[in-house]
């Protein structure tokens, strides 16, 4: 196979694969929009706009600038400063969801999931 068909498989198979989990993921964001708020179905998905519009804007945004970063001062070096910026975020969120708290009930201590740092 040609390097220049290789390549553009290889951009197809990518999009196919991020069309596949936007599919499995788009029919449960108004489900776990409505667990996380609390709210109905109409609230939860204005919730649900105003996080994708926050996503898609900040990408419109910030891709240029890390672009000019990575012109600037390597793809190597972005790589590693996202991945050291996001990973602590990470460990943060699963931290308190997975945090142990005490009980109301006579004073044991259980394990609780809270669904705040997801807001």
């Amino acid at each position: 196979m040609p390097p220049r068909q290789l390549a553009l498989s290889f951009i197809f198979l990518t999009a196919l694969i991020d069309s596949i989990g936007f599919g499995i993921l788009m029919p449960v964001l108004p489900s776990l929009y409505m667990e996380i708020t609390g709210e109905g179905l109409a609230q939860a998905a204005i919730y649900g706009g105003w996080l994708m519009f926050a996503y898609a804007s900040m990408q419109f945004f910030f891709a240029p600038v890390l672009g000019n970063l990575s012109d600037a001062y390597g793809k190597p070096f972005c790589t590693l400063l996202s991945r050291r910026t996001f990973h602590p975020r990470c460990l943060l969120g699963a931290a308190e969801y997975f945090s142990v708290r005490p009980s109301h009930r006579r004073g044991q201590i259980t394990r609780t999931r809270n669904l705040t740092y997801l807001l």
